[in-house]
């Protein structure tokens, strides 16, 4: 589920629009849905009784394994490694909804204060769509 009260808090007139979000929100979802399946417990309920919560914070156990063998290639001081490595051209890659209320605008002013702050100029790779 998307947390569609969030983005009304972005709009103008979100004093009546966000409210307005999170009854429509709730109405369709116990309308429209057998179950809610949420990546995270801290966002709002909207159908407290059809919800359950999944892979917590969108956090897959493979990725955490994924951290921790680039921890250990790392703490590897034996072989260099080619994309963690200090000489490494530093390189992003960026997947998801090319929306600034998904992050987009956020990331960009990183990067730019990463360049002006520290001279670093970071490479990145985008892939998706609006």
């Amino acid at each position: 589920h998307t947390n569609y009260f969030q983005y009304a808090l972005d709009q103008p007139a979100a004093l009546v629009r966000a409210p307005a979000m999170r009854l429509l929100c709730s109405w369709m979802c116990r309308a429209h849905c057998h179950r809610v399946v949420k990546l995270s417990g801290t966002i709002d309920k909207v159908a407290p009784e059809k919800e359950l919560v999944e892979n917590v914070h969108g956090v897959r156990g493979t990725f955490l394994n994924t951290g921790e063998e680039v921890k250990r290639r790392l703490l590897d001081t034996s072989k260099s490694d080619p994309v963690f490595d200090k000489d490494a051209v530093p390189t992003i890659y960026f997947i998801g909804k090319m929306l600034w209320s998904k992050g987009l605008g956020s990331l960009m002013e990183l990067l730019k204060y990463a360049e002006e702050s520290a001279g670093i100029k970071v490479k990145v790779d985008m892939y998706g769509g609006g």
